[in-house]
């Protein structure tokens, strides 16, 4: 999906469509639970838009494949990596060292970027080359430049269904979550503490996706704006819900009680006898 813009002296992640699915997903998951050092949305949102995997940073150790997954072949790594992110963020988050937390957050952020990746109809084409240079590891016809590597991929199919679908979240935000809040209503919500377990649903609800056709019918210049937010997001929506409430129940740990919490709660009960009750008397 559209991770937004960045430049020299700032950026557009707002726009990024990685964010707005993912602030959705973490407001229903998390809704009225403490956080428990558990990264908050803007921690999240930071590294996983145009700033994390997609980063121009991020360029030269990663390869295509790993943001692509074909349902329908189950190749391409970008679920697999969604699950190590989660090992590793589970781990992290766990740890005593304050900077494996802060490393926590990263893997948590990077999680979900390949998440998204994973479940977005147009990564779903495609298939692993072994000659491939450098990063360009996966042949998709939609996505590959036709003509140099100066060409943009924005302007062939792959990128135009997510120009549309980012149009579509950024334009049509009130609906989707509305869409979103009727579609949860009938679904499962717990969490999946099993990573197999996690791993078989997110790879389902590829498949699920992919089996919708809505890849096809935008390629066949079909209109699928209704497509888009009563079903592609509220399932994408539901999936990184689900991931992100199996990452808190695994990695989110009890806050430690206050140091001086027995002491001020005594004192505040000491107070509070002390103090005689004053009636006002009600006039008539």
């Amino acid at each position: 999906m559209f991770s937004g813009f960045g430049l020299k002296f700032f950026n557009l992640d707002g726009t990024s469509t990685h964010h707005m699915i993912n602030e959705i997903a973490y407001k229903h998951a998390l809704k009225k639970t403490k956080k428990n050092g558990f990264p908050g949305i803007i921690s999240l949102d930071l590294h996983s838009g145009y700033y994390g995997p997609d980063g121009k940073w991020s360029k030269p150790i990663s390869k295509v494949s790993d943001h692509m997954y074909n349902p329908a072949t189950d190749t391409g790594n970008a679920m697999n990596n969604a699950i190590e992110s989660y090992k590793i963020a589970c781990k992290q988050l766990n740890s005593a060292n304050k900077l494996e937390k802060k490393l926590g957050n990263l893997a948590c952020a990077r999680g979900l970027h390949f998440l998204v990746d994973g479940l977005t109809p147009a990564h779903h084409i495609g298939h692993k080359i072994l000659l491939g240079r450098g990063g360009a590891d996966w042949y998709d016809p939609y996505w590959n430049r036709p003509k140099s590597n100066t060409y943009n991929v924005i302007f062939m199919p792959h990128g135009k269904f997510e120009k549309k679908c980012a149009f579509y979240m950024f334009m049509h935000t009130k609906k989707i979550k509305k869409s979103y809040a009727k579609f949860r209503q009938t679904k499962q919500l717990k969490a999946i503490l099993d990573e197999n377990e996690l791993k078989n649903f997110i790879k389902k609800q590829a498949l699920k996706i992919r089996m919708t056709g809505i890849y096809e019918k935008f390629l066949s210049n079909e209109n699928i704006k209704k497509e888009v937010i009563q079903e592609l997001f509220p399932e994408m929506i539901y999936t990184v819900e689900i991931y992100i409430r199996s990452l808190y129940t695994r990695s989110a740990l009890p806050q430690k009680p206050h140091k001086y919490r027995d002491k001020i709660a005594k004192t505040y009960k000491n107070l509070k006898e002390k103090i005689p009750r004053i009636k006002i008397p009600i006039l008539k």
